[in-house]
């Protein structure tokens, strides 16, 4: 009888630790958020102001820890490195993986749609609908977004002619380069974080991409001409590992869900909107000029842009049909 008393209660006690092991473990889940944004980057703040929202419908259980400055990984680095575990969340553009994200990238061909808000909806409805969300199959996909509609960014005028003829840029994903290609620019490939010093140097006259990416990498200190058309947005992801979702308690998935998807594409559209209009206005104090293209010259510009949509239903693996979905999620986006 002693052993037997002696056994239930150490069982007992093994089963009380137990208990307290699982409940401190789920109380104190940190997860680990990637940003490979400059630290001063006003989008960081974008992310900081979501892990909020986590925690706070978690009810503290869980924290979201944002590390920025590219500490964890740059630029096309991040998605292998959330899907092999070394981070648990992280967020970049699906133009840093060539062929990854192909139907994703209809939300990129110009004229689409006109604000980050609309296009962040839609983008994220597209995934909701199934359209595109076999290419996020590996992670648990926290949401879609889209920034401003890019402007082209130079040291230097517009050429005579209105055309982009000539210059050498960069930008940051095949359409942009398609885009500045089919205006007569030439296209140089390197990294965002590389431009600033390649302008100041001449190696190349600017970049096509939103005015959100001015104060986050100081362009008006090398770039006084911006001209503004609605040339298509880069689009952005922010996945989390499957494993380390899992793991967490199942109201607590629940709670971060229900502040992800579409709220979260509102949320980064609605601040990505707000800071291309800072970025504008930062932009504006050093600038020559700023030139909202218009009237015969963006006839111009979309006549010499129309064949990138044909090109880009041509390549596959998305069609006609897509376009049309991505249109009409943005027509419903703006209701």
């Amino acid at each position: 009888m002693t052993n037997y008393r002696k056994t239930l209660g150490l069982g007992a006690c093994l089963m009380l630790l137990g208990n307290l092991m699982v409940t401190q473990a789920t109380a104190d889940t940190t997860l680990t958020f990637a940003s490979a944004a400059p630290a001063p980057a006003p989008i960081n703040r974008a992310f900081e102001q979501w892990a909020q929202m986590v925690n706070e419908a978690t009810g503290g259980e869980v924290t979201i820890n944002v590390v920025a400055g590219g500490t964890l990984g740059r630029n096309g680095q991040l998605l292998d490195r959330v899907q092999s575990g070394v981070i648990d969340i992280a967020w970049d553009f699906q133009g840093y993986y060539p062929n990854r994200f192909p139907l994703s990238s209809v939300a990129e061909l110009p004229f689409i749609y006109e604000t980050a808000l609309e296009g962040s909806i839609a983008t994220q409805s597209l995934f909701d609908e199934g359209v595109i969300s076999g290419e996020y199959d590996d992670f648990v996909t926290i949401g879609l977004f889209a920034f401003p509609n890019n402007s082209v960014i130079l040291s230097q005028p517009l050429p005579d002619d209105g055309m982009l003829t000539g210059l050498k840029l960069s930008a940051q994903n095949p359409t942009m380069y398609a885009a500045l290609e089919a205006l007569g620019g030439v296209p140089v490939a390197m990294g965002i974080g590389d431009w600033y010093p390649a302008i100041s140097r001449g190696t190349i006259d600017g970049a096509i991409v939103a005015f959100t990416a001015v104060p986050a990498f100081r362009f008006q200190e090398v770039t006084s001409y911006y001209y503004k058309a609605a040339l298509g947005g880069n689009t952005g992801f922010t996945v989390m590992n499957r494993a380390a979702f899992d793991a967490l308690p199942e109201e607590a998935r629940e709670a971060l869900m229900s502040v992800s998807g579409e709220a979260f594409a509102a949320h980064m559209g609605a601040f990505l909107n707000e800071q291309a209009a800072a970025g504008e206005g930062l932009a504006a104090t050093t600038a020559e000029e700023i030139v909202e293209i218009e009237g015969e010259q963006v006839d111009m510009w979309r006549a010499a842009l129309e064949g990138i949509e044909a090109a880009w239903i041509d390549a596959g693996p998305g069609d006609a049909d897509t376009v049309a979905a991505m249109r009409s999620a943005v027509e419903s986006a703006r209701q």
